[in-house]
């Protein structure tokens, strides 16, 4: 994708024209919208030691032609991403944030296997690199899914006996939105930042915890009715996600109330 034209002292690349006497691009960087904060004639946040992005595909293998639609090639994307794209195209959500995870600047690694995770997980995102603290992007993160995700008390999935590629659908919607949401990436650094002092601080803390789940259980739900889905089918998987994941925060939050209002009485009487 490379090519030296000694002439003008240009490098020929992918995306954009590199004169190299001046060290500049010709062209904008393709996804500058996504770098709002910095220059769209950079490359690489301007360290190219530190950073470097040979094509820009952020899910390799994978990218967007000029229509929106997917591609991919088989002999350099991984097996677990086809699977998960070919999950995930099932429904209009799926295949949108499908797509955004290959239009944002985040390297992503998908990784789909056949162990459990802990005892009701059946996804999780690891931060690799968090990037900069006021970019509403990661640098860098891994994705993993699991197909075998047993029947257990904490499993949101339970007694819904659902297809493996319909889970795979919905767990990916939800990694996604952890992923590509901007609101939800900007939640999750100040939630991973910050070191509480105080029981109020801790208050704070479960608060971005709790609504960092809203809108990955929402979407969840959206895709769910792309399905065709029974409503009956999606209150239960409502009422499994509030008994898994929202209800114990709220536990946790009611605890550190408690000891909120209990200090502020201390406060008061030593007055």
């Amino acid at each position: 994708f490379e090519n030296w034209d000694s002439t003008r002292e240009t490098y020929y690349t992918l995306y954009r024209l590199l004169d190299t006497r001046i060290a500049r691009w010709y062209q904008v960087e393709p996804l500058w919208e996504s770098y709002a904060w910095m220059s769209p004639y950079v490359v690489n946040s301007g360290n190219p030691v530190i950073y470097f992005d040979i094509l820009g595909d952020k899910i390799k293998g994978f990218s967007l032609d000029s229509a929106g639609n997917v591609k991919y090639n088989p002999e350099e994307a991984s097996k677990d991403a086809i699977e998960l794209w070919e999950a995930m195209k099932q429904t209009p959500t799926g295949e949108y944030y499908f797509k955004r995870m290959i239009e944002v600047p985040t390297e992503i690694e998908i990784k789909i296997t056949d162990k459990p995770l802990i005892e009701g997980q059946y996804s999780k995102t690891d931060i690799l690199d968090y990037g900069d603290e006021d970019s509403p992007y990661f640098e860098r993160v891994r994705i993993v899914l699991s197909r075998n995700v047993t029947n257990g008390k904490k499993n949101i999935f339970r007694d819904m006996n659902v297809e493996s590629w319909v889970r795979l659908n919905l767990t990916g919607i939800h990694e996604a939105v952890h992923v590509v949401d901007e609101q939800n990436v900007k939640l999750k650094k100040k939630h991973d930042f910050m070191w509480p002092r105080s029981y109020e601080d801790e208050y704070k803390r479960l608060q971005y915890k709790y609504y960092l789940e809203v809108k990955p259980v929402e979407e969840m739900k959206k895709s769910m009715r792309e399905m065709g889905m029974k409503e009956s089918m999606i209150k239960m998987f409502e009422e499994r996600a509030n008994e898994n994941i929202f209800q114990p925060i709220l536990n946790e939050m009611e605890e550190i109330k408690k000891k909120i209002e209990k200090e502020k009485r201390r406060g008061k009487q030593s007055n």
